[in-house]
C-alpha cells in the first residue's frame, strides 16, 4: 500500500514539494539502516571467518559477473554493454540478510552462516565501484585475446545492435 501510495504521488503536481519534505526522512531512516547493518557484524566472527567471507565475496563477484555477462550476451547486447552490466551487479543486498536470516531461524542453514553472508554482502558493496572501474579493462583485455573467431563475433554482434539501434 506504501508502493501504491507513492507511485500516486509521484503523479501529482506536488510531487516536487512532497519529495524535498520526504528527503530527510528517507535520509533518516538510510542512516537507521546502514547503522543496523554495521551492528550485525561482530568484529569476532570477521577474525574468525575471514577465509570463508573471502571466499564466498569471490563467489559471489565471479558468479555475477559470469552469469549476467552470459544473460545479457544471450539476451542481444553487445559483449561490452554486457560486461558493463554484469560488472555493476557484484554486490549482494539486504534481502540476503532477510533470506541468510529465515534460513538460519528455520535451522536450514548453520548460525555461523549468517554473519558470513552479512560480511560478504557489505563487502561486496564496497568493492562494487572498483569493479566497475574494471569493467573496460576486462573487456579489452578478453577482446585482445579472444580467437579470430571469437572477435568475428563478438564484432557481428556490435553490428547487429548498432544496426537495430539506428533502425
Amino acid at each position: 500500500s506504501s508502493f501504491v501510495m507513492g507511485s500516486i504521488l509521484a503523479e501529482t503536481v506536488e510531487s516536487h514539494r512532497i519529495e524535498k519534505l520526504m528527503t530527510p526522512l528517507k535520509n533518516v531512516f538510510a542512516a537507521i539502516f546502514f547503522i543496523s547493518v554495521g551492528m550485525l557484524i561482530n568484529p569476532a566472527s570477521l577474525a574468525e571467518y575471514w577465509v570463508s567471507i573471502v571466499y564466498v565475496s569471490l563467489v559471489i563477484i565471479i558468479g555475477m559477473i559470469l552469469f549476467a555477462t552470459l544473460g545479457c550476451w544471450w539476451g542481444g547486447e553487445t559483449l561490452r554493454d554486457s560486461m558493463l552490466t554484469s560488472f555493476s551487479f557484484v554486490q549482494i543486498g539486504e534481502f540476503s540478510f532477510i533470506i541468510a536470516s529465515l534460513g538460519t531461524s528455520l535451522g536450514v542453514l548453520l548460525p555461523a552462516v549468517y554473519p558470513i553472508i552479512v560480511a560478504a554482502s557489505v563487502l561486496t558493496t564496497f568493492l562494487t565501484p572498483y569493479i566497475m572501474k574494471a569493467a573496460v579493462p576486462c573487456y579489452t583485455f578478453l577482446y585482445n585475446h579472444a580467437s579470430e573467431s571469437m572477435r568475428a563475433k563478438i564484432d557481428q554482434r556490435e553490428q547487429q545492435v548498432a544496426a537495430a539501434e539506428a533502425a
